[in-house]
């Protein structure tokens, strides 16, 4: 027989607190509802069924996701008070990263309340909601590098669900163009492109030099981060 597989402890962080390692908190088994898709719909007097406008204005738009955590301890170190107080302190009412250790490739930006610390005999219980947007965002940044030394270059920019609008980075001056002949010049350094929207899938887009200069490398690096639901 095989050796069965160690399970792994379901933890998570709030920002930069580590539930576990901090507190001693073990997290236990919770579920985190999908958002609600904004719904809209006309009726029109005299005519049958509905007209459906969710989608009037281009994406589903939608709600926060709201959820509760119950997180439980065995603290005979130090005084409930004092892990209760330290808990409250940290997370209570703060808009935090909120990370699960069995999906840590994302995280989740939520407001935090803290709406119960009990505790009974040596167990300690904490009850937490959160009021999350409604995406999980990547923890890492997608990032696509070109070397457009020797003049255009093509890249796919790869997305999840939600839109998203990238940094672009350059150490030339030059112009990136996507979609049906839309573009914008780019000066050297950073910049933020409220223009390009990366939608559900992904868009190709085109960055060319202005000039070319022999023995430069010019290179452009797009970042973005994707949110999935």
């Amino acid at each position: 027989m095989g050796v069965p597989a160690k399970k792994t402890r379901l933890n998570v962080k709030f920002g930069q607190w580590d539930a576990y390692e901090e507190w001693g908190l073990q997290l236990q088994p919770y579920q985190i509802p999908l958002p609600e898709p904004k719904t809209e719909y006309l009726s029109l007097a005299g005519g049958d069924g509905q007209i459906d406008l969710t989608e009037a204005a281009g994406d589903i738009r939608y709600t926060n996701r709201t959820f509760t955590l119950t997180l439980q301890t065995i603290n005979r170190t130090r005084s409930w008070t004092q892990t209760a107080s330290a808990i409250a302190n940290a997370i209570h009412g703060k808009r935090l990263n909120v990370a699960f250790s069995r999906d840590n490739s994302y995280y989740y930006d939520a407001r935090c309340k803290v709406l119960s610390l009990s505790t009974q005999a040596a167990l300690g219980t904490v009850t937490i909601e959160l009021n999350s947007a409604p995406y999980k965002l990547a923890a890492a940044l997608t990032t696509v590098s070109l070397n457009i030394s020797d003049g255009a270059a093509t890249a796919m920019l790869q997305n999840s669900r939600m839109p998203c609008y990238p940094t672009v980075t350059t150490n030339v001056a030059c112009t990136i163009s996507w979609g049906s002949g839309q573009s914008q010049k780019l000066a050297i350094g950073k910049t933020q492109l409220t223009a390009l929207r990366i939608p559900d899938g992904g868009i190709s887009v085109t960055v060319t030099p202005n000039q070319t200069s022999a023995g430069i490398i010019s290179m452009c690096t797009i970042s973005y981060r994707q949110g999935s639901l």
